[in-house]
């Protein structure tokens, strides 16, 4: 279950952009044992600014886990 919520400074194609960012994280993870190292400088400008995040993960109405932080500390497609 993907539940974003509405953010206005975020365009479609780099809120897919996260999404495939964040899918390929997960897949490299369970794969590997370890993060997935990004490459900001080849992302658009707004996904290489410092954002704060926080994920939920759900499977069949059923909440997995949360991550995220309040401060903006590291770029997004990173973070």
């Amino acid at each position: 279950m993907v539940n974003a919520m509405p953010d206005s400074h975020l365009s479609t194609e780099h809120r897919q952009i996260l999404l495939e960012i964040a899918t390929s994280s997960i897949d490299h993870g369970l794969c590997h044992g370890g993060a997935l190292q990004a490459e900001v400088e080849k992302y658009p400008q707004e996904l290489q600014r410092a954002r704060a995040t926080f994920v939920t993960l759900w499977l069949e109405a059923e909440l997995q886990g949360c991550i995220g932080t309040l401060r903006a500390v590291r770029p997004l497609a990173v973070d």
